[in-house]
C-alpha cells in the first residue's frame, strides 16, 4: 500500500519522501489508510553550464592580434594554437586518447557537460558520410556556425548573419537565404560588412577555389575603408582550406595554412576547429576597424531603379567618369566625390529594367560649420567637373543626392538624369522629374547647359548654408549668376573660399 500511494504520489508531484502527520516517513512496506500526509520535494542536481568560463580558460587566453595585411600572418595566427585546448566531455577525450595521445595531451582536455564541450565533443565525432560528396551542402553549417554559436556567450560578440545561395543542392538550413545569382555559396555579414566568403563542392576544392575567385568583388573604400582582405574558404566534401580574398579583386586570391584539412581525420578536425576559434576572434579585430557607418550595404546586395526605358543612355557614361576619378583619388589617398558602381548600368531589352551597383552610404548630410559649407561646395563643384570635363551635365542636383562621407565630406550620387552636354537639346515636358528642379533662372534659352548645373548648385549652396561667411556669400553670389565654370569654382574655392 505504501510502495502505491507513494509512486502515485511521485507520478503528480515528482521525485519526493512522503509522511504521515507526525513526520514519520512512509516506506514502500508500510501499509497506509486514509488520512493527511506530507509530501517533501526531492532535492535535484543542478546542471550549470560552465561553458563561458571553459572558454575563456582553454581558448581565449591569447592576446587578440593587430591588424594583419598578408595572407601569412593571417597563417601565422590561424595556426598559432599552441596551448590552445578544446573542452570536451570525457568519454571523447579517452576515445581521442586511445587513437592519438599526443593529441589529446595538446588540444583537448576533458571537462563536464557543458553545452561548449558537448558541440565540440559532437563535431569532432562527426565523419563525413557518404551525402558530402554527392551534395554541395555547406559544410560551414555545421563547423563554423556551430563553434561561433559557442563563442557569442563572450563579452563583446560578434553581430553575425550568415547567408547562403539558394541554388545550392539539397541544402537544408534555415538563415537568410540569397538570391540565386553570381555570389559565393555562403557570407557572413558583420556590422552589414561581408566579412567572409565560401564555397563548398561537391569534390574538387580546386573548382572551389576557382569560383570562389571568379566571384568575388574588389571592396568599396567608402565600407571598407583600408581593410587589406576580407577572410574566405574553399571546402568539397570532407576537404577544407582558408584563404584571403584581397580587397582588390585583380590581386590573386591567397590559399591559408600549411596543408588542406581533411574532416576525416581527428587531427585536422581538431585544427579546423581552433582555427575557427581563432577566425573569430580575428574578425573582431577587423571590425573594430571599421568606422560605424549608418545605411552600410554588403557585397553583392543590389538596387535596382524600375525606371525602364525612360532611363538615359548618358548614366552609363557618367558612372564611367565617376569610377576613373574615384581611382585617381584612391592613388591620391583621396575621398571620391561621386558615386561609384561595381557592376552596370544596364538596362534590359526584354523586362526594361534598369539596373546598376552602386556603393552609396547613405548617410544625409550634416551642415553645421563654415567648413561643412565649403565641404558641400567642393563635392558638388568637383562632380560638376569630372562630368563637364567628359561633355556630361547632371541635371539632377538637389540636397536628397548629397551624402556625408566624412567629417565636413561629401559625395554627390544620383546619374540616372546625367545627359550629354553638347548639342542643346530643350527639356521634354514630360521630363518631370528634372523639371521640378530646374527654374526657368536655371535654363539656358529652355536648355538645359553646364551652366544650369553650376546655378543649380548656387541655389542648394544658398538654402543649406544658412548664414555663409562674406567670401562663401560671394561664391555663391558668382554661382547664381552663372559666372563661374566648374573648374573657375573649384579655383575660387581654394583661393578666395578660405577656411581656418
Amino acid at each position: 500500500m505504501g510502495a502505491a500511494l507513494l509512486k502515485v504520489v511521485q507520478l503528480g508531484l515528482g521525485a519526493g519522501t512522503l509522511a504521515n502527520a507526525d513526520g514519520t516517513l512512509i516506506t514502500g512496506s508500510d501499509t497506509v489508510s486514509s488520512g493527511q500526509y506530507l509530501f517533501e520535494p526531492g532535492r535535484t542536481q543542478q546542471l550549470t553550464n560552465n561553458s563561458r568560463q571553459l572558454i575563456e580558460t582553454n581558448l581565449w587566453h591569447l592576446p587578440p592580434p593587430m591588424q594583419p595585411s598578408t595572407h601569412i600572418d593571417v597563417q601565422n595566427w590561424m595556426f598559432q594554437q599552441a596551448g590552445l585546448r578544446l573542452p570536451v566531455v570525457p568519454w571523447l577525450y579517452q576515445h581521442a586518447f586511445s587513437d592519438d595521445p599526443q593529441l589529446a595531451q595538446e588540444h583537448l582536455t576533458p571537462t563536464d557537460g557543458s553545452a561548449a564541450p558537448c558541440t565540440f565533443s559532437h563535431l569532432l565525432h562527426l565523419r563525413p558520410v557518404a551525402e558530402w560528396l554527392t551534395t554541395e551542402a555547406p559544410t560551414f553549417v555545421t563547423f563554423l556556425t556551430s563553434v561561433w554559436r559557442c563563442l557569442d556567450i563572450l563579452p563583446n560578440p560578434l553581430q553575425w548573419t550568415p547567408y547562403w545561395n539558394a541554388t545550392e543542392k539539397h541544402s537544408s538550413h534555415s538563415s537568410n537565404t540569397q538570391k540565386p545569382g553570381r555570389r559565393p555559396d555562403t557570407m557572413i555579414v558583420i556590422d552589414k560588412c561581408t566579412m567572409l566568403l565560401g564555397e563548398d563542392k561537391c569534390q574538387d576544392i580546386q573548382q572551389a577555389f576557382a569560383d570562389l575567385n571568379s566571384k568575388r568583388a574588389s571592396l568599396c573604400r567608402l565600407h571598407y575603408q583600408h581593410l587589406p582582405f576580407l577572410l574566405g574558404y574553399a571546402a568539397a566534401g570532407p576537404q577544407w582550406q582558408w584563404c584571403i580574398l584581397p580587397a582588390n579583386a585583380n590581386e590573386a586570391l591567397e590559399p591559408t595554412g600549411l596543408q588542406l584539412l581533411n574532416l576525416c581525420r581527428l587531427d585536422d578536425s581538431c585544427q579546423l576547429l581552433l582555427s575557427l576559434v581563432q577566425a573569430y576572434c580575428l574578425l573582431q579585430v577587423m571590425v573594430q576597424n571599421l568606422a560605424s557607418m549608418p545605411h552600410r550595404m554588403r557585397l553583392y546586395e543590389k538596387i535596382s531603379r524600375g525606371t525602364g526605358r525612360q532611363v538615359l543612355l548618358s548614366a552609363a557614361k557618367a558612372y564611367n567618369a565617376a569610377n576613373e576619378a574615384a581611382s585617381q583619388a584612391a592613388t591620391a589617398s583621396q575621398e571620391p566625390f561621386l558615386i561609384t558602381s561595381s557592376i552596370g548600368p544596364s538596362l534590359s531589352t526584354r523586362s526594361g529594367r534598369y539596373t546598376v551597383h552602386t556603393a552609396p552610404c547613405r548617410w544625409g548630410p550634416r551642415v553645421s560649420s563654415e567648413k561643412d559649407n565649403k565641404g558641400v561646395a567642393l563635392a558638388y563643384c568637383q562632380a560638376a567637373q569630372i562630368l563637364h570635363s567628359k561633355g556630361l551635365v547632371h541635371r539632377d542636383l538637389r540636397w536628397g543626392n548629397i551624402l556625408q562621407i566624412g567629417p565636413s565630406k561629401y559625395m554627390v550620387i544620383d546619374l540616372e538624369s546625367a545627359a550629354a552636354a553638347l548639342p542643346l537639346v530643350k527639356l521634354p515636358q514630360s521630363f518631370a522629374n528634372i523639371l521640378r528642379t530646374c527654374t526657368q533662372s536655371a535654363l539656358d534659352e529652355g536648355c538645359y547647359t553646364t551652366r544650369s548645373d553650376m546655378y543649380s548648385i548656387g541655389v542648394l549652396l544658398e538654402e543649406a548654408c544658412g548664414r555663409p561667411s562674406q567670401a562663401g556669400a560671394a561664391f555663391i553670389r558668382q554661382l547664381k549668376q552663372k559666372a563661374l565654370s566648374a573648374a573657375q569654382a573649384l579655383h575660387s574655392l581654394q583661393t578666395v573660399w578660405t577656411v581656418p
